[in-house]
């Protein structure tokens, strides 16, 4: 279910690990860590709450150059001078849940 809500985010938009976390019932960190793993295409929208880029994000695609905020900015995605993400670009879950028809219950128990 994580990949599912991952590849939802539509360019141009980010969320958060505590997002997902919430929909999935489970902690930032696992989704983190899920991530950070193997976190296919369009994790890189997936930041820290505050919209600045995990510490420990890497790109599954080792030949990528570019930054993730040289990539969501391409994508239309507006920073702050702190470099992080501007809030109005962030999806809730309400947003995601919307994007996918799901509910946060079913997220929940398609993952288990």
């Amino acid at each position: 279910m994580l990949d599912r809500l991952v590849a939802a985010i539509p360019s141009g938009y980010w969320t958060s690990y505590g997002v997902l976390a919430e929909l999935l019932g489970t902690g930032a960190r696992v989704v983190g860590t899920r991530l950070s793993t193997g976190g296919g295409p369009g994790a890189y929208r997936v930041l820290r709450a505050d919209g600045s880029v995990s510490a420990g994000f890497h790109w599954s695609n080792p030949h990528e150059t570019r930054s993730v905020r040289e990539i969501l900015e391409s994508e239309g995605v507006e920073f702050t001078g702190a470099g992080r993400a501007r809030p109005e670009y962030r999806l809730g879950p309400a947003d995601l849940e919307d994007l996918l028809d799901i509910s946060a219950a079913a997220a929940y128990e398609e993952e288990r």
